[in-house]
């Protein structure tokens, strides 16, 4: 079962993503975003507590909403 979470914040190239309670991605993990046409990849940089993981953007962000699923892998991204 994929582990799903959902986009709270945006600041920049900055996420933070809430998950389910245990399903917190690990540090440096991918996290992924499909929105529109676009695929925007993300790695976990901190656990800020609540279940939520701060993220940095490895694009650019423009057209992000708040509230978009963001899938969270065991890889880290892909160079």
């Amino acid at each position: 079962m994929a582990n799903i979470g959902k986009v709270t914040e945006i600041l920049g190239p900055v996420l933070d993503i809430k998950f389910e309670d245990g399903k917190l991605p690990n540090l440096l993990n991918a996290v992924t975003i499909e929105f529109g046409d676009k695929k925007l990849t993300c790695e976990v940089m901190q656990h800020i507590g609540d279940s939520v993981a701060r993220c940095i953007a490895m694009g650019s962000t423009d057209g992000l909403k708040r509230g978009l699923d963001a899938v969270g892998t065991p890889l880290p991204p892909e160079l």
